[in-house]
């Protein structure tokens, strides 16, 4: 037995120190940087096998007054949030963190009006499970952007559109859900 363990121990430190550096422990999201080479994957096989992509932008509004009421009660937030995801998406859709408080989607072989359509989904899911029973009230704003409909040049362009789409949400009124190619 000693033999074995002695054979497995650095394996079971491998995987450990690789899931450290791939998972944010918070959400259990990919962390930016590996979810960035996650993309860059689903973006080289969309384009050569002719598939769609599409990626949602998610930022929490508001997120400060959240805060407000200590940096624990955000965490548990966001944590909510990444659950809903969880419940709500395919085992094919891959999840990131972007930023603090913002989410990153990729939806592989997804149109932008199916990507469209899970967006709307996870806005209202996330407004109706926040909507009772806090001092404060949660909504996102959300930016989808696509393969066919946008006719992005690289990752960090495909990324660009939903974030300007989010942006856009936010700026118009925040709680809603705005699509990159209507943007242009």
């Amino acid at each position: 037995m000693e033999h074995f363990l002695s054979f497995i121990k650095p394996h079971i430190i491998n995987v450990l120190l690789h899931r450290e550096m791939v998972i944010d422990n918070l959400t259990g999201f990919y962390l930016r940087g590996y979810f960035m080479e996650r993309l860059r994957e689903e973006f080289d096989l969309s384009r050569r096998y002719n598939l769609d992509l599409s990626v949602i932008m998610i930022d929490v509004d508001n997120f400060r007054r959240v805060n407000e009421f200590g940096h624990p009660e955000g965490d548990r937030v966001l944590r909510e949030i990444a659950d809903i995801f969880r419940f709500n998406l395919r085992k094919s859709d891959i999840a990131g963190r972007y930023g603090g408080e913002e989410l990153i989607l990729i939806l592989p072989k997804t149109d932008g009006k199916e990507a469209l359509k899970i967006a709307h989904q996870l806005r209202g899911e996330i407004e109706r499970e926040f909507a009772f029973g806090r001092p404060y009230q949660i909504t996102v704003s959300v930016g989808v952007s696509s393969l066919e409909l946008c006719s992005p040049t690289s990752i960090e362009e495909l990324i660009e559109q939903a974030d300007t789409a989010e942006i856009t949400a936010k700026q118009t009124g925040k709680n809603k859900v705005v699509a990159a190619w209507d943007l242009s």
